[in-house]
């Protein structure tokens, strides 16, 4: 062999170990939550009776849960689950020479509910009867793991009659080996729903409108397999649980006055800007935005209006030093939008007090109207209003118009000025807004305010 012809192997050697180690370590990566309270489990040592089947007749068998079906077969867990949950279980497709061994279609649907009976996702349970078509209209994530007859493993987001295809693997290390015990994990975090196999996450989706409640289903058809090890937790962002009580109570040695220092974390934490109330409309709660050292995405806290009972509504939250994430109360006093940042792109997100509801918009977030359905938001170039229930957006004006009118002509030339804090009316009819070109690197020399009748546009 010669030389040129080692030293291209020995590259191609390193290459190929290279490779080995990267997909090792991805494989091993640490799972990126943390949970301390399990809220269901079972060992499969008594009885079915937490479980619901639709199609086929799973029966207890030495610890496990078997699934030896000749039709389509859903295995639905009858608790319903909500919030951030972890959900993670054992699973082995069985193939020696039972008439049903056909490794296929290792499934699993979660979060599912049904928009016809939107409390009670086994009401049609007999007309689903297990035939997988009747599914479609159920809202819910689903992966087919090696389905297909093992030749496909496909990720989707049910809504509204649609299967939207996500993600999907056609290799064979994301297959089905038979007699193969996997460990799957499948999690609901916020806005982020997840797939995980033996500790290597397979698809992840962040969901705009993410579903936050549902029930589990174990789906195959035609196949025999395993299920143990069955639990639910409840998880936390990595950085771990924070919630209780952190208030530090002192009276004002000089003035008498009674002082509680609200949080004593060793995160950033930073209350609502200038116009923006940190209190709830009833006074019950507050509010706050908060973030690791050095990060610009965070996470949003609520609390008791006394300082106690802290705890994480939800995560996105697009921080900065001197906004937070820019919190609002919603006029009814039981949702909260702040400023969020969802693949890469700027939303505005609209969470629950509980956190159980948490929906998104595209846009920016600078000022609520009084009535909770509108927010105002500027480009620089442009103010905008969006709908925060249908997320419609809407130009109310554009800078260059307005400038126009403006007497300071020789000013705007030397340095073009952008909008500033627009301020809503109490009855959500006008606007005003500032403009100025503070802030550009030189000093500033225009400051005008602008008061926009929305009567005609809302």
């Amino acid at each position: 062999m010669t030389n040129k012809a080692c030293l291209l192997l020995s590259v191609a050697s390193m290459a190929i170990m290279s490779f080995i180690a990267f997909s090792e370590e991805i494989k091993m990566a640490e799972f990126p939550y943390t949970s301390d309270e399990v809220l269901f489990s079972d060992d499969f040592s008594d009885d079915l009776s937490n479980w619901l089947a639709e199609g086929g007749q799973p029966r207890i068998a030495d610890g496990r849960m078997e699934v030896d079906t000749s039709v389509g077969s859903t295995v639905w867990f009858k608790p319903r689950l909500h919030g951030n949950v972890l959900i993670e279980y054992d699973v082995t497709v069985v193939h020696q020479d039972g008439p049903n061994d056909r490794v296929s279609d290792l499934n699993c649907f979660w979060m599912a509910t049904d928009p016809d009976h939107p409390d009670d996702l086994f009401a049609a349970s007999e007309e689903r009867g297990g035939n997988f078509p009747q599914y479609d209209g159920l809202n819910l994530y689903y992966v087919g793991y090696g389905g297909n007859s093992n030749k496909t493993t496909r990720f989707r987001r049910y809504h509204g009659g649609e299967r939207e295809l996500l993600a999907e693997y056609t290799d064979i290390p994301h297959l089905i080996t038979p007699n193969h015990k996997y460990h799957i994990q499948l999690v609901l975090f916020d806005h982020i729903t997840e797939f995980w196999r033996e500790g290597e996450r397979l698809f992840r989706y962040e969901d705009v409108e993410p579903y936050r409640q549902g029930h589990f289903g174990i789906r195959t058809v035609k196949n025999h397999l395993f299920v143990e090890n069955f639990r639910v937790v409840r998880i936390h962002p990595e950085y771990g649980k924070r919630e209780g009580t952190e208030k530090i109570e002192y009276q004002d040695k000089e003035t008498g006055a009674q002082v509680i220092r609200l949080t004593r974390s060793d995160r950033n934490d930073k209350h609502s800007y200038y116009d923006s109330p940190a209190f709830s409309p009833d006074g019950r709660y507050i509010v706050f935005s908060s973030a690791e050292p050095g990060q610009r995405i965070g996470d949003i806290y609520l609390a008791n209006s006394d300082g106690t009972n802290i705890r994480r509504l939800a995560g996105s939250a697009t921080f900065n030093m001197h906004t937070g994430a820019l919190p609002w109360w919603d006029a009814d006093g039981e949702h909260i939008l702040y400023n969020a940042r969802i693949k890469g792109e700027p939303h505005v997100a609209r969470v629950s007090i509980d956190g159980q509801e948490l929906s998104f918009q595209p846009g920016r977030l600078r000022s609520l109207s009084p009535d909770g359905k509108k927010v105002v938001y500027h480009t620089g170039e442009e103010l905008l209003v969006i709908d925060t229930r249908t997320g419609q957006e809407q130009k109310i004006a554009d800078l260059d118009d307005l400038l126009a009118l403006s007497p300071h002509q020789s000013r705007i030339a030397e340095q073009k000025p952008h909008f500033q804090n627009p301020k809503w009316r109490p009855d959500g009819q006008e606007l005003m807004t500032g403009i100025s070109n503070e802030g550009k690197g030189l000093r500033t020399t225009v400051k005008e305010l602008y008061l926009l009748n929305l009567m005609a546009l809302i």
